[in-house]
């Protein structure tokens, strides 16, 4: 991208998302929180984003921001939470190995958070050994 500034689409015109700031745009960062849209019982259509798909997709974003920048606050739900930086590639290394080895085409809301915690977890464990 030409901006680093963390928005999504900024390079066509105008800015469809924020990874720093979901709520900026409408969209959670948090599952359950601000802007979350429910999917128990959807059926997708484009009428209801495919259930969640695009929008819900703040949470996810804000995950990668947060591997990326580090950061510290309380979420949507009142839970503390602090996170140190690990940098671009090493996030860009646990997200790879998340959307290529655990997730599927059929991944719920839910399964995708367990995902990423386990992407985290097992690059930590990894790193720990000596072998990332």
């Amino acid at each position: 991208p030409n901006n680093k500034n963390w928005t999504i689409g900024e390079d066509i015109g105008f800015s469809l998302r924020s990874m720093a700031n979901p709520n900026l745009y409408g969209d959670p960062d948090t599952r359950g929180g601000n802007n979350w849209r429910n999917v128990n019982g959807c059926i997708p259509s484009q009428q209801n984003n495919n259930c969640g798909v695009h929008i819900n997709s703040g949470v996810p974003n804000y995950w990668f921001y947060l591997l990326v920048s580090g950061g510290s606050g309380t979420n949507d739900l009142g839970n503390p939470y602090s996170v140190t930086s690990i940098g671009m590639d090493k996030a860009a290394a646990i997200a790879f190995r998340n959307l290529t080895l655990m997730m599927q085409g059929f991944t719920q809301s839910k399964q995708l958070l367990i995902y990423m915690e386990l992407a985290l977890l097992k690059w930590r464990l990894l790193q720990m050994l000596g072998m990332q």
